[in-house]
């Protein structure tokens, strides 16, 4: 199994190769919710091309392709933060903000070569902690078997519970 992750650029050729991930993604992790059942495709392709411009402003923030034996299943948004979550996460800890892959690749060990790269590639830029609030159905048992643990926080953008691992724990 080879799989490799390709930093995104503000291409429209990265645009047309996000968008059909992008929006399955959304409405996977947003199912029930009713605005984002309403909105079309178009307007959820638009949430992409916001989070593109916003990606690569600085080197320590990642949006990543991730290949599968050379076909795309999926991607990571990833950074060092700068801020932190008021009174919660001091600056400098590495942030998984997105991580997808598509169903029919699931299972596989993808995400989870995926994720020692994110933890490599942050852990070279400084970071000692990675923090990420994962989707409670689908992501607590995946981010709990790779280290992460609930901190008993709850981050206030969100209201979801915040995992966190130390870098280099495996």
């Amino acid at each position: 199994m080879l799989v490799k992750c390709i930093q995104v650029e503000k291409t429209q050729k990265y645009v047309e190769l996000l968008t059909p991930l992008w929006i399955s993604y959304i409405r996977e992790i947003y199912e029930g919710d009713l605005e984002v059942e309403q909105s079309t495709d178009n307007e959820i392709a638009n949430w992409l091309i916001g989070r593109i411009k916003i990606q690569g402003q600085r080197d320590t923030m990642h949006f990543e392709l991730i290949y599968y034996n050379d076909i795309l299943v999926g991607f990571a948004m990833y950074a060092i933060d700068l801020g932190g979550v008021r009174g919660i996460i001091e600056s400098g800890y590495g942030y998984i903000m997105e991580t997808y892959i598509m169903p029919d690749f699931r299972r596989k060990g993808i995400a989870s070569d995926v994720f020692i790269h994110m933890e490599d590639t942050l852990k070279l830029q400084g970071a000692r902690r990675i923090y990420l609030t994962p989707d409670s159905v689908r992501g607590v048992p995946f981010w709990e078997s790779v280290g992460f643990s609930d901190c008993g926080k709850i981050d206030p953008d969100n209201n979801m519970p915040i995992y966190i691992k130390d870098v280099g724990e495996r």
